[in-house]
């Protein structure tokens, strides 16, 4: 008898003490608004000196395809009548409208006001012999240059999004994770929205997480592509800021009782050079090195494929399914795959979400709510460019009419589609089925779902030969005060000095999840075996020693990794396998010749292990910023060149001594009240 009170007790404590789930999402359009399209040769698609484009104005509308301007009979000309004489009644096409603003007819020359007049509309747009273009990143960057061909876009395939997903724990901590379609967004715009966000909402700044997919067929927004671009595409990041505060808010406000599971899957990742029967993961023979993964004993690879030695892929999808508590329909469905946006090549020219489009569209017709993809681990030229199951257009799986498996069923036929968009929707809608079926497959919802999260910063060089060279405006074009450039002993002493950046550990339920600020090594994640490879250049013999990865010592059952989150730095990769930035012609060089440093991956891996509680570390090196440092920092009395900018000038900026003398005088002005002019 003496027990029931006891128990009554204990349920009524988690009554009280248990808040509530909750869960919103929301998806807001980010494509570029402002541009002229062009038609696109297929031979040459990169816009030449000489290439033509539609001169429409930056409402991509000509005159008569703007609101109103065909009158109230809504016909070219005088409606009825072949105002042009071309033996064609009311004809009209976009690029030839002869009979529109025929005389006598009701037609409105100009609705938009935005044609181009030397004396009366110096602003306009529109006829004004100036091709008005959207640059798309990912490959090459912008060159000022004429006779250089630019990747500017032609039109929009599929639309690129910002979505977020918004969680409050059962212990009420909420989290804010925001996925978006760039091939890169750095801390200098990510920052300012999550400081609006934090003021906006009443939440901690360390509980938004803001990503980008990688994707190859969208805006910069990094500053990485358009160094030598007029304004560095500020009228676009201007905007972009705006529209990610808005996905976060509005997800934020969607918020309602809901409840989560969680599923880690395996999707199909290889098959049989001989009898083509498809494997999972677990079940693959994959070689070590690149050149040995040509020999007919290993299996192929499917749906991704890794370009740099040693072969180190990480296939598992974590995906995790938010439903409202009262009817039981969708809200989001968290995605968490790795493989490069890129598989169509810089030829595509089109605004494109790459496959993550094809992800998110099927889970979003089968299960409804709102999917965002977080990609994980592409670095080391995580690609798409192999074998992927068919699937048509009405997502329906294509299987074979000639290979069956060890039970005598069809598999799934695979193909290397030519026709590029195919090939991405193959993947997408493979990975899209993947989820749907492993999530369908758990009845079982979480019963208390909290959330916690660490989140710590960490302070990353900028000495790879050409970030120093080529990339100024980066660092110090449209940075906000707070998230200026660290420069202080001895670490950050370079020419540009220390980037800062936000690394978490997030456990959501069941999920676990830790994030990084560009694309990671697999290894770093999955860890891998010691491997020796063989060159014809040197250096001839490269040892890539064994390697721990992180999710070894992440807590839970789902492990997920988010890359280019809070930051785009380009490309996390051990030390040990770097073989120097002027070794152009090694095999493995590429990820070198672009990375910020040579000791970012191995820094950022040992923050990893820090905060997972691990004494593991992949080098020897010291985590910066110190807790000494940043008391310091905290205390306002860090002597941090950073506060000499607006003092010294850029040439003066260059020298260490120049820097400790302006340092100096400032404090001396501070504490003595000594006006001091430069």
């Amino acid at each position: 008898m003496k027990l029931i009170p006891t128990v009554l007790l204990f349920c009524l404590s988690i009554n009280i003490y248990a808040a509530e789930f909750l869960a919103g999402a929301s998806k807001v359009e980010i494509t570029p608004k402002d541009w002229e399209r062009r038609p696109v040769d297929p031979k040459n698609p990169l816009h030449g000196r000489k290439a033509p484009w539609y001169d429409s104005g930056i409402d991509n509308l000509f005159d008569h395809e703007e609101p109103g301007a065909l009158g109230l009979d809504k016909k070219p000309g005088i409606a009825g009548i072949d105002d042009d004489g071309n033996g064609l009644v009311d004809d009209c096409t976009r690029l030839s409208c002869d009979e529109y603003a025929a005389k006598n007819s009701d037609d409105i020359r100009d609705p938009n006001k935005d044609n181009f007049h030397k004396k009366r509309n110096k602003k306009g747009t529109e006829k004004d012999g100036k091709y008005q273009f959207a640059m798309i990143a990912g490959f090459a960057p912008y060159y000022p240059i004429k006779m250089i061909p630019r990747r500017t876009a032609a039109d929009v395939h599929d639309p690129l999004w910002s979505r977020a997903i918004a969680v409050k724990g059962s212990n009420n901590v909420p989290l804010i994770m925001i996925t978006t379609d760039l091939p890169g967004l750095t801390w200098k715009y990510i920052n300012p929205v999550k400081r609006r966000l934090a003021k906006d909402l009443n939440i901690p700044f360390n509980n938004i997480i803001i990503t980008s997919t990688h994707n190859h067929y969208g805006p910069d927004a990094s500053g990485f592509w358009v160094t030598l671009m007029k304004g560095h595409n500020k009228h676009y990041t201007d905007k972009l800021k705006q529209w990610i505060y808005q996905s976060g808010v509005e997800a934020y406000k969607n918020m309602k009782p809901a409840q989560m599971k969680t599923v880690t899957s395996e999707p199909y990742s290889c098959f049989d050079r001989k009898t083509l029967e498809i494997k999972r993961s677990s079940e693959c023979n994959i070689a070590s090195l690149k050149k040995d993964q040509e020999n007919p004993r290993y299996d192929a690879m499917l749906l991704q494929t890794d370009y740099r030695d040693p072969i180190v892929r990480n296939t598992k999808i974590v995906s995790s399914q938010f439903v409202d508590l009262l009817d039981g329909k969708t809200i989001a469905t968290f995605i968490n795959w790795h493989n490069h946006p890129d598989t169509m090549g810089e030829k595509q020219v089109s605004f494109s979400s790459g496959y993550s489009h094809y992800i998110r569209d099927f889970v979003e017709a089968k299960m409804g709510g709102i999917a965002a993809y977080f990609v994980g681990t592409l670095g080391c030229q995580i690609q798409g460019k192999v074998h992927a199951p068919k699937w048509t257009s009405t997502m329906q799986r294509v299987l074979s009419k000639e290979v069956v498996d060890s039970r005598g069923k069809p598999v799934p036929q695979i193909e290397k589609n030519p026709n590029k968009f195919h090939h991405i929707r193959n993947i997408g809608y493979e990975i899209g089925n993947e989820v749907v079926t492993s999530l369908k497959s758990l009845e079982k919802f979480e019963a208390i779902t909290n959330v916690q999260i660490k989140t710590d910063i960490i302070d990353n060089e900028v000495d790879n030969f050409l970030q120093v060279l080529t990339t100024g405006t980066v660092w110090k074009f449209d940075v906000e005060k707070p998230d200026k450039m660290k420069h202080y002993f001895y670490r950050c002493l370079g020419r540009h000095g220390c980037v800062r950046s936000h690394v978490s550990v997030v456990q959501l339920g069941d999920l676990s999840l830790i994030t990084g600020p560009g694309e990671i090594d697999p290894a770093y994640f999955t860890g891998r075996k010691e491997v020796v490879g063989h060159y014809d250049k040197k250096p001839k013999k490269i040892v890539f020693p064994a390697m721990k990865g992180a999710r070894e010592f992440m807590k839970g059952p789902h492990k997920a990794v988010l890359g280019q989150a809070n930051n785009y730095l380009s490309y996390l990769i051990p030390k040990s396998d770097n073989v120097g930035w002027f070794r152009f012609n090694h095999p493995i060089h590429y990820e070198e010749f672009v990375t910020i440093g040579k000791e970012f991956g191995d820094d950022v891996g040992n923050k990893w292990m820090q905060m997972l509680g691990s004494k593991h570390r992949y080098s020897d090196r010291e985590i910066y910023p110190t807790q000494k440092r940043l008391l310091r920092e905290q205390n306002n009395k860090t002597f941090n060149l950073e506060s000499i900018q607006s003092l010294a000038s850029e040439k003066q900026n260059k020298l260490l001594f120049n820097k400790l003398i302006y340092g100096l005088l400032k404090k001396i002005n501070k504490e003595d009240k000594i006006e001091y002019k430069k």
